[in-house]
């Protein structure tokens, strides 16, 4: 009976491996997809920012609207102030920080923001 058993764990830890071997691989294909897809949509580029408002501000004022994944900050090279690139984790987190910032001017009055996609095919 020893030998039973033995073969019969064995033969469920197999089983076992085998299964979650296929989960992980529906979840690494789903997460590549998805940050393949989506990153244009959750992305927001909003400009003219004045040299006060830095990175950490920024994102204290947009976190609130949802988890952000990254924010470039870059200097206008001419003039005063500068441009960012905000990008949110989920493209509902996104959509309401666009709203936020054009409909409740959250960032200021006279700063406006796009969805990188919307940019993009544009020009």
């Amino acid at each position: 009976t020893w030998e039973f058993q033995r073969a019969d764990v064995e033969e469920r830890v197999v089983d076992l491996l085998e299964k979650v071997g296929r989960l992980r691989a529906i979840g690494l294909a789903t997460r590549n997809h998805l940050q393949a897809t989506d990153i244009t949509e959750c992305s927001l580029f909003i400009s003219p920012l004045s040299n006060s408002l830095t990175l950490q501000r920024l994102r204290d004022a947009l976190e609130r609207f949802g988890k952000i994944t990254n924010i470039r900050r870059r200097a206008h090279l001419v003039g005063v102030g500068a441009d960012a690139l905000v990008q949110f984790a989920q493209r509902a987190h996104a959509t309401q920080a666009l709203e936020a910032i054009t409909k409740q001017c959250v960032l200021g009055s006279a700063i406006t923001a796009q969805r990188l996609s919307d940019m993009q095919a544009e020009g």
